[in-house]
């Protein structure tokens, strides 16, 4: 309270004091959310929704987590509109532009801050002829394609989800105060929505997923995880009472018909590709390893519900999802500076240079699992470095302002 009282009196003075004030509200906000109250089941479930993402992009990494049974392409992406829907509040909808706006300071600026520094970035490894993968910055790559596939500067690939995010909230709202203002009943919202996610699956299907169709098709499909995520909060999760037996088996015995049917599961959301016919395909497959994992995670809540590791990671999955990939391509660089002094064999120059999900293996493809572990903690260990420091320098400011007297 009394630093707070401090930056009052002293923002209203000199650029440099305008800074601190700046300073302090990243600090409060660091401080606001180490204090928050979590829910600690999907504290974990988002836990294991990033390092499960990680994982999938670093080859497995020799960890085999029920992949065989539900791969990561089948639901990673879905699980997190389920877990954003599990979180909305019906009174978000009674102020749609102060909601909107929320959602722009929270995803668009980052992203597009994040957009030109990876956009810089890969331009200056094109020029130096480092790599050869993804575009280099333009208008068009800036602006337009982040909404498209979203894998312009390869390096921010996972930023795509954000935007798509933020769009399914948006309609989402703005679908619900129209319900709202016919007194359209909950049942019948949630047909409609899962009705726009299903026509999003067909529209996929017929190819209507090119240009500017896209964007509208990936939201489309996702829009029905989001209101999945509410009712589970709202209705079904007082109802999820079944013994884990008989609640796995059932998970396992749909599931095993899926792939018997169908083979694969696999979506393609980023670039609109469900690849089924029959709508409700991809639905089964997404809901079967969301269920999945969030039984899991209720079995797991009691035991790592005070982890501190485990909250950290939950809280930053955004930063993971971002940074993920540039921290693989640090380990490859590593490993391509040290080969000739260190006398390692199997490093391939060419797809370094020309895949971004290259990554070496010694021999043993189990090496990998360093990939997983750099992905998820040096996003996370630079973060938690700028968020100490940004508090440090907080308190020294404060310090120092008391210390000066006429406050």
């Amino acid at each position: 309270m009394q630093n707070r009282q401090i930056v009052k009196k002293l923002t209203g003075r000199g650029s440099h004091l305008a800074r601190l004030g700046i300073l302090h509200k990243s600090a409060e906000k660091i401080r606001k959310k180490a204090d928050a109250v979590l829910n600690p089941e999907f504290l974990v479930l988002q836990c294991i929704a990033i390092i499960i993402v990680v994982i999938g992009h670093g080859k497995k990494s020799g960890l085999s987590l029920f992949f065989d049974w539900f791969m990561p392409g089948t639901f990673h992406m879905p699980i997190f509109i389920f877990i954003s829907g599990y979180f909305f509040k019906p009174q978000q909808a009674s102020r749609i532009w102060a909601f909107i706006w929320k959602k722009v300071k929270a995803f668009i600026l980052p992203y597009y801050v994040w957009n030109a520094v990876y956009g810089i970035f890969i331009t200056g490894l094109h020029h130096f002829n480092i790599v050869r993968f993804g575009g280099s910055l333009s208008l068009y790559n800036f602006f337009v394609a982040p909404w498209m596939k979203g894998t312009q500067f390869s390096f921010n690939v996972g930023g795509w989800f954000v935007l798509s995010l933020f769009l399914v909230q948006v309609v989402y709202v703005l679908l619900r105060r129209a319900a709202d203002a016919v007194k359209l009943p909950e049942v019948g919202f949630t047909t409609i929505l899962f009705g726009i996610g299903m026509l999003s699956v067909l529209m996929a299907y017929y190819k209507w997923n090119q240009g500017f169709l896209l964007p509208l098709v990936k939201m489309g499909f996702l829009l029905p995880f989001y209101q999945f995520g509410y009712r589970y909060k709202t209705v079904w999760e007082k109802k999820d009472k079944l013994s884990s037996v008989l609640y796995f088996g059932i998970l396992f015995t749909l599931r095993f018909i899926l792939l018997k049917v169908y083979h694969s599961l696999d979506l393609a959301v980023y670039a609109g590709g469900f690849g089924y016919q029959n709508p409700l395909v991809p639905y089964l497959g997404a809901m079967t390893g969301i269920l999945f994992w969030l039984r899991i995670a209720k079995m797991l809540a009691p035991a790592l519900k005070e982890d501190k590791a485990v909250r950290y990671i939950g809280q930053n999955t955004w930063t993971v999802m971002m940074h993920h990939p540039v921290s693989f391509f640090a380990i490859n660089c590593g490993v391509w500076l040290l080969s000739g002094w260190l006398r390692l064999d199997g490093f391939n120059l060419a797809k370094f240079q020309t895949d971004i999900w290259y990554y070496y293996s010694p021999g043993e493809p189990r090496f990998a699992f360093f990939y997983a572990v750099a992905g998820v903690a040096v996003p996370l260990l630079i973060k938690y470095g700028v968020e100490r420091l940004t508090l440090w320098l907080d308190e020294r400011k404060c310090a120092q302002a008391t210390l000066r007297g006429g406050c």
